[in-house]
């Protein structure tokens, strides 16, 4: 009957019939209401000039017409039916979509110990009394959430151009029912089966992240999340069961429904596995069910997010061969890099690639687990400066003939700051340095930066070897001078460029030099008149040589060479040991006569020849004990 003919009509409902259950198909209640009434579906609608074909494919008007019969709410079981959504071979129903495998259109699953439930509280007659729900058509729904039993797959009587008869034949099952129901396999209270229900009851929950994706593709995902989860990535469909399968569904719910963080959780993991491997990476390879999935649902926009979820995620993860479909986005430069792809892309060794990655301090995780070298990855941007810089660098004495200067030369350059090692290495491995071109001439920019063009240079305007020479100055000191900006005038030869263009003051160079210069730390000769009151500088040479003084050498600033001097430790122990008659002179305000005449009284002799040594010193130790026996020590009488 078309559609048309339909509308005209104003069906009166039939005498007999069961209210629409929650979540019951529209096909079950058309086959109930056949069953209420004493006959099979397809008698049923044929007698009221409905074609069951429309029924079949969930036509509105035919199931307005069924509901109309049925004494049902036509918007209802419209909801609850299956109906074509677009092209294609796909469906909805209770307001979610499904693909071409999502429902299941000419066989059911079904509990029996729900339908002996049905049996048992449902009034009517008993092959009546069974009802078909939405989830036992659905291909993600495999174990009863409320007796914990897997579902028993049941084969109706299949009539063309007419939906299977639920309540016929789950009739025909009627004899066996409670021996297939003590044989049903039982299963454990399960979190995804009760999810997929309360979205077919429109129940959301905010905090479940399932819940922003469609069944079916939630649900999909869950399955196969699960198995990636669980199983190895290549692990042949036949050798799950469905014992795994439902395992795995609840691993990637209790997974998916944490969030993204949770996901990208067991994709680090399944990273971390893929790292300790050997051969070529391939993203199936790497990621199983759950990548696979994905790959095969590129023609379905409910899958979206996962694919924008796992390609953001993978293409950080590992280099992947430049050309690898990733979800539809084709690498042609990869997010992360490894040693391998690194050491080509600088053209280097491998080996220096992951010295470098070593002293920089990045992959240290992946270099602690031993991983070969193509597995150390790192993200692109944080390593593409260096290597870009590496990509024709020089060697050290490569860079040496570049700016026309010995090789010491530029190790001073470098030890002052002028010049960085592409790859970002401390002066520590400066054996296996690099420079970037475009370093070593921004440090000639440097160089000049400021620079007067001379065209005559006076005597005291010399190039940076001279001026060094001339100051007394190490190649680093000079070097230091120019790049830390301490030079006051810097001159260029008119018309000349680089490193021997540039002129330095030297005048202003050896003052830098004496004031750059640390204090000194020990005497010279005559400084010691100062520090040992009374002491005679003719003396020094001979305490020298009677051990009391220690002599050594130490730059002086002034003379820009090395000095003798007296050690300070040698001087500070000389004071505590020994004291000088003119100091005894200055502290009691006595002539040295009358000193000596005093320490005469109490026998205490010079320690040294006078006539030798050139000055009077005595014991220090011995002077203070007199002293200290009596008062007026020091009070010269004749």
């Amino acid at each position: 009957m078309n559609t048309k003919e339909i509308d005209r009509r104003i069906p009166s409902p039939l005498r007999l019939h069961h209210p629409l259950q929650r979540r019951e198909a529209a096909t079950g209640f058309a086959s109930r209401l056949a069953a209420v009434n004493g006959r099979h579906l397809t008698e049923l609608l044929r007698h009221r000039n409905l074609a069951p074909w429309d029924v079949d494919r969930g036509d509105p008007e035919a199931i307005r017409f069924v509901a109309a019969i049925g004494s049902a709410d036509p918007d209802q079981l419209l909801h609850q039916t299956i109906r074509p959504a677009g092209a294609d071979r796909r469906w909805e129903v209770a307001g979610e979509s499904f693909g071409p495998n999502g429902i299941n259109r000419t066989f059911f699953r079904y509990c029996p110990h729900c339908v002996l439930d049905d049996i048992r509280d449902v009034y009517g007659p008993e092959a009546a009394r069974p009802w078909l729900r939405i989830e036992w058509t659905l291909n993600h729904y495999r174990a009863c959430h409320i007796h914990h039993a897997f579902l028993i797959a049941a084969e109706p009587t299949r009539r063309r151009f007419a939906p299977f008869d639920f309540n016929e034949t789950v009739a025909a099952l009627r004899p066996q029912l409670e021996d297939i129901a003590a044989s049903t396999e039982p299963y454990r209270a399960s979190p995804y089966h009760e999810w997929i229900v309360g979205r077919l009851e429109g129940r959301t929950d905010p905090a479940n992240w399932l819940d922003r994706l469609s069944l079916h593709a939630g649900a999909a995902w869950c399955e196969n999340l699960g198995i990636s989860a669980l199983h190895p990535p290549k692990i042949p469909p036949g050798k799950l069961s469905r014992l795994d399968r439902a395992i795995a569904a609840d691993e990637g719910f209790r997974i998916a429904a944490a969030g993204e963080d949770a996901i990208r959780v067991v994709f680090d993991r399944l990273t971390n596995a893929e790292k300790r491997s050997r051969g070529i990476l391939g993203p199936r390879d790497t990621y199983g069910y759950a990548f696979g999935l994905l790959q095969k649902t590129m023609d379905d926009d409910a899958f979206e997010p996962l694919r924008n979820l796992v390609r953001d995620y993978a293409m950080h993860a590992l280099p992947w061969k430049i050309g690898t479909d990733m979800l539809g986005v084709t690498i042609e430069q990869n997010a992360v890099v490894s040693v391998t792809t690194a050491a080509q892309v600088a053209g280097a060794d491998r080996k220096t690639i992951r010295r470098l990655f070593e002293r920089k301090g990045i992959a240290a995780e992946d270099l602690a687990q031993g991983y070969r070298n193509h597995r150390i990855t790192v993200a692109a941007g944080e390593i593409e400066t260096t290597l870009r810089k590496l990509k024709g660098a020089l060697t050290v004495p490569q860079t040496a003939k570049r700016l026309g200067v010995e090789r010491r030369q530029v190790e001073a350059i470098v030890e002052a700051g002028g010049l960085a090692d592409a790859s970002g290495a401390p002066p520590a491995f400066r054996e296996h340095a690099r420079y970037a071109p475009e370093d070593i001439d921004a440090m000639l920019d440097k160089l000049m930066e400021g620079a007067v063009e001379v065209h005559t240079p006076s005597a005291r305007q010399v190039g940076i070897m001279r001026a060094r020479h001339v100051s007394l100055a190490s190649h680093v000191e000079i070097m230091r001078f120019i790049f830390d900006r301490r030079l006051n005038w810097k001159g260029r030869l008119a018309g000349k460029t680089g490193f021997h263009a540039v002129l330095l003051d030297v005048d202003e160079c050896i003052q830098l030099v004496r004031d750059s210069a640390p204090p000194m730390k020990n005497f010279l000769f005559a400084e010691l008149e100062q520090e040992i009151i009374g002491l005679n500088k003719n003396s020094v040479p001979y305490l020298v040589k009677l051990k009391k003084l220690d002599e050594d050498e130490e730059y002086s600033p002034n003379a820009r060479r090395l000095v003798p001097v007296i050690t300070r430790e040698s001087v500070e122990q000389f004071r505590r040991q020994y004291v000088t008659a003119g100091e005894l002179c200055q502290l009691h305000g006595l002539h040295h006569k009358q000193v000596r005449s005093i320490l005469g009284r109490v026998a205490i002799e010079e320690e040294f020849d006078t006539k030798t040594v050139k000055t009077t010193i005595y014991d220090r130790g011995r002077v203070d004990a007199a002293a200290n026996e009596k008062k007026e020590f020091w009070v010269y009488r004749k």
